[in-house]
């Protein structure tokens, strides 16, 4: 597969992740970080990673498509979200979860 696509993919299970985890940490009387973690089950993950592909759009997928087969796809127009823009987001909320994470 095209690493655009993967990218796309790993952003949107990360943002997805993150993004529960600040609904539930954030929460009056809600679990801390590490028993939002400790909490998540198979189900969720497994639920939380098909949500993530259905987030990988056409545009990604005609990129790969384009070269293994061009004539079939006329309507690639790039990747919307840049590697750097992806990057800034999870670590901002990486950020909001106190997270110490490395660049």
């Amino acid at each position: 597969m095209d690493q655009g696509v993967i990218a796309s993919f790993k952003a949107n299970h990360l943002r997805s992740t993150f993004a529960q985890a600040i609904r539930a940490t954030d929460k009056e009387g809600g679990p801390t970080l590490k028993d939002f973690w400790k909490g998540i089950k198979i189900y969720h993950a497994v639920k939380n990673i098909g949500e993530a592909w259905n987030k990988v759009n056409q545009s990604n997928l005609n990129g790969v498509w384009r070269k293994l087969c061009p004539e079939f796809v006329s309507d690639f127009q790039g990747f919307t979200h840049t590697v750097e823009e992806v990057t800034k987001n999870v670590a901002e909320m990486g950020k909001e979860l106190n997270l110490d994470l490395v660049p």
